[in-house]
This record gives C-alpha cells, structure tokens and sequence, in this order.
C-alpha cells in the first residue's frame, strides 16, 4: 500500500486565480474581461446595445415576408440511401428515421440525385429531384407520384401513345358539319322580313288621317251614282218641270193687254 502512486499527472495543483499579474491570471482572473461579462451568469440577451434603440427596432419593416410561412425540406442524398439501403426496400419517412437520415422531427424530405444507385428501390411519399428520379427508375425501381412536379413532367415525354390518342379528337369532321347546318337556316331570315313588310302598312295608317278629307271628297260623287240618289235627282227635275208647264196657263192674264185686245176685236170684225 506505501508503494502505490498515482499516475504522472493525475494530481494537479489548483489553479490560484486572482494574485496578480505576475501570477499569469491576475486581475481579469482569466476571463478575459471585467464586469458583468466576467461574472457567473452574466451577460446579456442577443441585439442588446446597452439600453439603446437597437437596431432590429431601428430599421422600418414593409412589406410582405415569406419567413413565417416557408418550407424548409431536409435533403438526402442518393449515396447515403445506397449505403442505408438494401434490394427491394421501401424508402418513406419512418425507413429514413430508422437508418438515421433524417430527425425524428423533419416532415419534409426530397430526395437529390448525388451518386448513382444499384438497388431496387420503391420510393413512396417523398419528393425527388428529376435526376434522381431517373436514376432509380433506370435501376428497376419505382417512384410514387407523390414525388413532386418533377416526375409529372418527365412522365408524359416518355407517354407516345397518349399523343396520339390526342390528336384523334382533331379529325372530328362531323362536329364541323353540325357547326354549318345551322348557318343554312333560311327560315329564320324570312321570318324576320315578314314584320319588316307590316312596317308600311303601319305607315298608312299613320297617313290615313291626312287622306280621309281627300277620300270624303272622292266619295261623295261615287255616293251620288248610288240608285237612291238617282231617283232623287229624277224627282227633283220633274217637280222643277212643273212650274213650267203651268206657266203658260197662268199666261193667259196676259193675253189682256190692250193690243192682244184689239188684234181679238180686229179679227172678230173680219170674220163677220
């Protein structure tokens, strides 16, 4: 027991802070700086500038910032899923917690296309970059459409059929004759000349009170050709011709003048 002794090294003697300069920590006591700076506990908070404006309050805030509402996706490489994966895995969110890749709390992952991959991979509900897409794709695995725009887009060049089957619906030649028939409707322009006819009898009518005096006067005469008015006429001739035959019996006074008289007595004196 008196021969034990512990190793070089493990006993130090304390560190004496505070004896001076010429002791190697005097003054600042090795903390570098006096004051609050230099005490447990102390300091102060982030942006502090002494009781000062600072400057994140300083300067004016316009606008509108994305800050609060952006999508931070945590990104895994192509290299580090061959060396975590095997054939035939499935690669989703709980597969990549498993191995390590990601944290416990990331929701948000893509896959990039760093490296090449060997295995037969099914990857489901995660985002991939185009190439990587490709890569896994060309190795004989699958890619969910969950994986973003990327895929849409590099599945359709591949899609020759579905060009075609786009380009039948142009040769549609019976929708274009539907389209002429009605164009041919006769019927309907002759419908709408039909009031356009109408439109001068209405005019008539409105000029009728102007020609009714005229028609009066046209009438009038027409009207005395009736048979009724005839035998009028004739009534009134005869009733105007009989004063003429009376005349000369009412003549007869005349007869009494002196000279009738004395022509009447000569002739008397004669024929005796």
């Amino acid at each position: 027991m008196e021969t034990l002794k512990p190793p070089k090294g493990a006993i130090r003697q304390r560190k004496r802070l505070g004896r001076g300069r010429g002791s190697g920590t005097g003054t600042t006591s090795g903390k570098g700086t006096k004051g609050q700076n230099s005490r447990s506990g102390g300091g102060v908070r982030p942006g502090f500038e002494g009781g000062q404006m600072p400057l994140y309050r300083r300067v004016a805030r316009r606008g509108f910032s994305n800050y609060p509402f952006k999508k931070e996706y945590v990104v895994v490489s192509l290299n580090s899923i061959e060396s975590k994966f095997s054939n035939g895995d499935t690669v989703n969110l709980e597969t990549l917690r498993d191995r390590k890749l990601i944290g416990n709390r990331d929701s948000l992952v893509k896959i990039l296309g760093d490296g090449e991959v060997s295995k037969k991979l099914t990857v489901v509900g995660i985002r991939v970059s185009r190439s990587a897409a490709a890569k896994i794709v060309a190795a004989g695995g699958t890619v969910d459409n969950v994986a973003g725009k990327e895929i849409a887009e590099a599945e359709p060049k591949k899609a020759e059929p579905k060009a075609e089957a786009k380009a039948e619906p142009k040769k549609a030649e019976p929708k274009a004759e539907a389209k002429t028939e009605p164009k041919k409707a006769a019927p309907k322009a002759e419908a709408k000349a039909e009031p356009k006819k109408a439109a001068p009898k209405v005019a008539k009518e409105k000029a009728s009170p102007a020609k009714k005096q005229k028609a009066a006067a046209a009438k009038a005469p027409a009207e005395s050709k009736d048979p009724a008015a005839v035998e009028t006429k004739n009534s009134e001739p005869s009733k105007a011709s009989a004063p003429k035959k009376s005349a000369p019996k009412k003549s007869a006074p005349k007869k009494a003048d002196p000279g009738a008289s004395s022509e009447s007595s000569a002739a008397e004196k004669d024929s005796k």
